[in-house]
Formats: structure tokens, sequence, C-alpha cells
């Protein structure tokens, strides 16, 4: 009878075992991929994305409350897509895409590597940058870009004037891709490569007013190669680091001489890091069956997060985001549970060492995944009966990265759990949904913290309670 228990126990727990992770956002029903995710605050973010029917039909969303509603944005009638944003204030957001020439019907037969449907041609569009000075609720066209553009991707600027964008251009040998830079916030737009290598570009991080970086891959003869490029002039002159079989996707450097770097070959996705400004790089994550769009670190790190989608069985894949809380010695990952069969990502923010969004979808479902206590809290059911309201003293305490953290409920409420520092101010939400009658237990990382005295906060209902605990590295 008391192993018959002991089982039944143990099947309790891990048929109630949850990840309260990734929280999937709702999107407006008229909108499909979603380009790009970004946030200046908490509460304050933009998405872009092409519209249902065709993707030849711009599509922009703006929140004032973390994504918990989106609200659809205003855009010129003529604008193709808005790839990329990035917030200058508060309220000035810059963008990049392009606006369509005239109607486009697309050809569904023709799709990129990504399986994305793509136009029977190139000069259906012209590359343009937008603005947007109330926080991204109304868009407009501004300035000028060269005339042969036909499409602008990911772009960066270091400061409100100054800044480079990945542009698709029309020359002899066809489609190319080129550099462009604006010192005069947009306005007009010049060519920093001049030669005729046959290029893509798949991202660029333009560190300091000299320094910056692009990633993709060249073409040589039938054959293309990943290609890391850097300028230490500001875009005078070009140099290329590295040329091998590795198509490289994102690329994000945390100082001027770190930085990292992510892609992948035809095993799995990778990500290498530098230390002396690019000269060599060195492999600190290799995984199969994983697609890696993109890398972000919060300010200088150590966390950071890299993304994209993982294969499993029957060519169905799930999104996941690989983290590292030590500067990249580490990475442990989170895969993201989502209905759809084939999702994708394709865009990444991090406003904290706490707070990440990812964008993507599919071409009839839009995603944006939301995590605000760093996607790593597992929540426990324990026990199904519990007869009042309790908070417990974590476990252990000190603790060092990881401790318990274990509550009771005694009916179905919406129950808070948060972290605060030693004056106060909120650190992280662990908990804010409805959980039936038991008790439960809450791991909680401190991995990314500093040493040093911190109280957790319980509230359901009328109830509260605070208790401390002690983090020592």
């Amino acid at each position: 009878m008391k192993i018959f228990k002991l089982i039944a126990v143990f099947c309790l727990l891990i048929s109630a075992s949850t990840q309260a992770q990734w929280v999937q956002q709702d999107v407006p029903g008229n909108v499909s991929y979603l380009n790009s995710v970004n946030f200046t605050s908490i509460s304050a973010g933009v998405t872009t994305g092409w519209g249902l029917d065709t993707l030849t039909t711009c599509r922009a969303f703006y929140t004032t409350n973390g994504g918990t509603n989106w609200i659809t944005a205003s855009v010129p009638d003529s604008s193709r897509a808005l790839v990329s944003t990035q917030y200058i204030t508060s309220q000035i957001v810059y963008g990049t895409g392009a606006i369509n020439t005239f109607s486009d019907e697309m050809d569904f037969s023709l799709t990129n590597e990504n399986g994305i449907p793509q136009s029977r041609g190139i000069d259906f569009s012209r590359g343009a940058f937008f603005k947007s000075t109330n926080g991204g609720v109304t868009w407009f066209e501004y300035g000028t870009m060269p005339a042969d553009c036909y499409y602008v991707t990911y772009f960066q600027f270091v400061n409100a004037n100054t800044g480079m964008c990945i542009a698709s251009v029309q020359n002899e040998t066809g489609a190319d891709m080129n550099i462009l830079k604006t010192t005069n916030g947009g306005l007009t737009w010049t060519k920093t490569i001049h030669d005729e290598v046959i290029r893509q570009y798949n991202a660029i991080n333009y560190v300091n007013e000299n320094l910056a970086f692009t990633a993709g891959y060249i073409f040589t003869d039938t054959s293309k190669h990943g290609v890391i490029m850097r300028t230490t002039n500001g875009g005078l002159n070009w140099t290329s680091l590295v040329a091998d079989t590795t198509t490289y996707t994102g690329i994000f450097f945390t100082s001027n001489t770190t930085g990292f770097i992510t892609g992948g070959d035809a095993r799995g996705g990778h990500i290498w890091k530098t230390t002396n400004q690019g000269d060599s790089w060195a492999s600190i994550c290799d995984r199969d069956s994983l697609i890696i769009q993109g890398v972000k670190f919060h300010n200088a790190g150590p966390v950071g997060i890299a993304y994209g989608v993982k294969f499993f069985t029957g060519k169905n894949f799930q999104p996941f985001a690989l983290k590292t809380t030590d500067n990249g010695v580490t990475w442990k990952i989170q895969i993201i549970e989502d209905t759809h069969p084939r999702p994708t990502v394709t865009s990444g923010c991090m406003i904290d060492n706490f707070n990440y969004y990812l964008g993507g979808g599919t071409f009839d479902a839009p995603r944006i995944y939301h995590t605000n206590n760093g996607g790593s809290t597992s929540v426990n059911n324990v026990s199904v009966v519990a007869k009042e309201y309790s908070l417990k003293q974590n476990y252990p305490n000190p603790f060092n990265p990881v401790t318990s953290i274990q509550f009771s409920i005694p009916s179905r409420s919406n129950v808070t759990l948060k972290i605060y520092n030693s004056i106060g101010k909120e650190i992280v939400e662990l908990l804010n949904e409805v959980k039936h009658e038991g008790s439960y237990e809450v791991k909680f990382d401190g991995g990314n913290l500093s040493s040093g005295v911190y109280y957790y906060k319980l509230s359901v209902d009328n109830f509260s309670d605070t208790k401390k605990m002690i983090l020592v590295k």
C-alpha cells in the first residue's frame, strides 16, 4: 500500500508539471508573417508584417500594454513591407522596407529558402525608409533611396543621424545587395560597396560610428559560401573576415571587441564568438536540427538569446530560444509550444534580462511569443489539496543560483508571484495566471542577478505575503 501511494504521488507530480515560460500573444487577423518585433519599454512596442491576402501589402501594429493588445497602425497605402524597425526615442521609430510601384500578383510556385512566396519580378517595388514620430501609431515614407534600390531589409542606427542598411539593388549582372549609409537621419543614402561581387546579406550590426559588421553569404562560380565583413572607417572600406560553407544569419556585438554570430549548415545551427573584433571566431554552440535566425544580448551581457526553429520528426518544427547567462559559455534551449506544425521565428527583442519577444509565424498565422521571466520558470503542482493560503520560506536559503518557492491556495484563483530587490523594485514576475486549488512549487533561477537580499511576494485574492531570501555567489 505504501509503495502504491508513492507511485501515485510520483505520477501526479509528473503529470501536473507545466512550463509557464513563453506566452503566445494575439495579433489582429489581417496579417500573415511578422517581419519584426521591437520594444522601447516593458509596455510600448511595435511589430510589422505582410497582409494576409498577399505579401505585397504592408501591415504594422503597436502596443501600449506589453502586447496584451496589438492595435493596427497606419501605413502609406502603397507600402509593400516594413521589414525592420528601431526605436530612436520613445516616440521616434525608424523602419526600412519597400513601396509598391504598381500592382503585383504573387507567383506562389516561386519561394525562397524559407518557403516564403516571391514576386515574379524585382521592378515592382522600390526601397523605402519609413519614420514614425508618435511611437509607431502612424508611419510615413521619409527621405530618398538610390534609384536602383528596390528593397531594403535590415538596418541599424548608432545615433539619430547615422545608420546603415542592407539594400537589394539592380546592376549589370542582375540582382545584388549593397550596404547603404546615411548621416542625416535617413534623408539621403549612399552605397558603401563598389565591387561586382554578388552577395546576400542577412544581418548588420553598427557598433559605433566607425565599426560595423555584416554577415550572409557570397557567390563564387556556382557555389555560395558564408561571409562576414567588417568596416573600421564607417563604410569607406569593407574587409571579408570569413568565407566558408556556413550561411550566417545574425550578428550582435556587446562591445567594440566582443561579438556573436549565428549560422547554419546541413547538419544544424551554430553560434560563434569573437573577442578580437572579428579577427578570429571560436565555435561556442553547435546543435543538430536547429535553424538559428539571430542572436541578441541585453546591453553588454552576460544574458543573451539566440532564436529560430527546431526540426522534429515528420518535417514539423517548433520555435525555440537558446539562452545564455554567462556571455555564451553555456546555452540552454527552451522549446516554445505551438499548435501550428510549422511556425517560424524571424526576429527577436530583449527589453531587459527577463523580458524577451520573438516574432514570426506562417503565411496564415502570425506569431508573437513573450516571456517576462527569462523563459526559465517551471511551476509544479505538488498537491491537489490545500486548506488555506500560505507562502513558505524558499529552500535552500541562502541559495546559488536556484531555489524553490512553495505556496498553497484553497480555491481557484489568479496567482501572482514576483521578485523584488532590496530597495523594493520589481525585477521579475514569476507567475501571473489562474491556478486551481492546491500546493505549488516554483523554481527560481537567480543566475542573472548579483549577490544580495531579495524579496518574493505572493498575491492571491485578498491574501498577500512577502518573504526574504538571500542570493550568495
